[in-house]
């Protein structure tokens, strides 16, 4: 009986010590504030309701280039979104794995976030989006995320 308790209680001493090994080593993840998310979430909503215009029947991105023009944004930031409405990783190859993986290592997140932000905006929930980045402890102008992407290069040999 006191060998059987006795490894029993072995057993949970290796399993919790295992389990909280990498507590240590996590990153610290600080949460966006609320009023951070909003404003994040409203500022998507205009890139891709006012300037990235989804043509639903080539799933590609088509420019507003009145509204980019008229927009707040530097030169470098509507050339990104210009870029992105026309490299091969815009519309619907937002989602492709070389693009995912770039902004992953771009934001320091996981590509299983990227494709949680991507499916979000694909679905119009910009609000999804932003908590996305917000729960990562990333605050950005979103427009920064076209950005990135500009510095994807091409797809690594394995």
């Amino acid at each position: 009986m006191q060998k059987k308790v006795s490894l029993s209680f072995l057993v949970a001493v290796l399993f919790f010590s295992f389990t909280f090994v990498g507590l240590g080593n996590a990153k610290e993840i600080k949460m966006v504030p609320d009023d951070g998310i909003k404003r994040m979430a409203n500022e998507l909503e205009y890139i891709f309701t006012e300037i990235l215009i989804k043509n639903e029947s080539t799933g590609f991105y088509d420019v507003n280039l009145t509204e980019l023009n008229n927009s707040n944004y530097t030169d470098a930031e509507k050339n990104a979104l210009l870029a992105y409405a026309f490299i091969p990783f815009g519309g619907v190859q937002m989602a492709s794995n070389e693009f995912t993986r770039c902004l992953a290592e771009a934001l320091d997140i996981s590509q299983n976030a990227v494709s949680q932000l991507i499916s979000y905006i694909d679905q119009g929930d910009y609000f999804g989006a932003a908590t996305v980045l917000g729960t990562m402890g990333i605050m950005i102008n979103p427009v920064v995320l076209f950005v990135f992407a500009m510095t994807c290069g091409q797809i690594r040999a394995s």
